[in-house]
């Protein structure tokens, strides 16, 4: 059984919690660090307690609190290559050891959960939305959506959870 906590949604900063009874996994940090703190402690999670973060962009909106938390946690930062070389050129995230690094497309598993990573269409260098499975139950997740791709639609029956920025054509 899985549950879902929206941090932050919007400009001002996107996050999600998504956790079992055995993992707690954070969806992008794009709060500042305090606040990502706060809502965390606010849901009953202490930092400490949390096994990952998993990024779905580079936009700041979306990692700007995690280098603060990451650092001082050594949490393990699980993105997509294209993703890492992106945040290592611009400098963001530099003081991440923890780095877990992965194909779009790729499977793998933190703590009990199976991670299982998709493209979707936004204008980030590799955007990714992810379905978690864990025991019997799978949950969607897909953030800033550009439309919805036929592979998204394919995905039924998973619940998926959207936060999209979608634009009339």
């Amino acid at each position: 059984m899985f549950s879902l906590t929206m941090l932050g949604s919007g400009s001002a900063g996107n996050s999600a919690l998504v956790a079992t009874g055995h993992c707690k996994i954070l969806v992008d940090g794009g709060l500042s660090a305090r606040q990502l703190v706060l809502r965390l402690e606010q849901c009953g999670v202490a930092p400490e307690q949390l096994d990952g973060v998993l990024l779905t962009h580079e936009h700041g909106d979306h990692v700007c609190g995690l280098e603060v938390i990451c650092r001082k946690l050594d949490l393990p930062m699980y993105c997509n290559r294209l993703t890492a070389e992106a945040l290592r050129c611009t400098g963001f995230l530099g003081q991440i050891r923890n780095w877990r690094i992965f194909e779009t497309g790729a499977e793998f598993s933190i703590c009990d959960v199976m991670v299982q990573t998709f493209p979707v269409p936004h204008d980030a260098v590799d955007p990714l939305g992810f379905v978690f499975h864990a025991g019997s139950g799978s949950l969607g997740f897909i953030t800033d959506l550009g439309y919805v791709t036929k592979l998204i639609v394919e995905r039924n029956p998973v619940t998926v959870i959207c936060r999209t920025a979608l634009r009339q054509a």
